[in-house]
């Protein structure tokens, strides 16, 4: 490699890295991070959430729905130990609630599906309404004892929220 071309290569590298540097810099300036009790997430700082649970649902213990007012986006949080407790209760057979969700999303809308890691999933429906595309995404965090689901239209900014879930493993019901 020629002196020049290495020189080249270094100011490209140099350059490349310093873009990173201010994107993700940018990036945390304008996110914030959101409590939720059981679980936090990553958002835009200007999001107002308000929870609207009670327009859901009667049962509190069932689980929580979040709306954030000034962007597309909805954070829905179950109480999996509950709903499968109750159900086991009430009919005396058990069901796996994350698998009877997941596949109610898929059989509405028939999903493009992308697992993102081992607890994540993007289901992502285009569906054509009036001539226009409308695109409905819902990032699904599911483990033993979570299920959550982030909805919104953007692709990438409902694969991020759902990519920053944390669990707060000290929260107390």
């Amino acid at each position: 490699m020629k002196p020049k071309q290495k020189v080249a290569l270094i100011l490209s590298i140099f350059f490349i890295a310093a873009l990173i540097i201010v994107a993700y810099g940018f990036y945390a300036e304008s996110t914030a991070i959101y409590d939720f009790g059981e679980f936090s997430i990553k958002a835009p700082r200007n999001c107002e959430f308000e929870d609207v649970t009670y327009q859901y649902s009667s049962d509190p213990n069932m689980g929580s729905v979040y709306r954030c007012k000034n962007i597309d986006l909805t954070i829905t949080s179950f109480n999996k130990q509950y709903v499968e407790s109750s159900y086991r209760a009430n009919t005396g057979d058990s069901i796996d609630f994350s698998k009877e969700v997941l596949q109610d999303i898929i059989s509405v809308s028939d999903p493009q599906i992308n697992r993102i890691s081992d607890t994540t999933t993007l289901f992502i429906s285009n569906t054509r309404v009036s001539g226009q595309v409308d695109c409905d995404v819902a990032g699904v965090y599911e483990d033993d004892g979570h299920l959550i689901i982030v909805e919104g239209g953007d692709i990438e900014f409902i694969e991020n929220i759902t990519k920053s879930i944390e669990i707060n493993d000290n929260y107390n019901k």
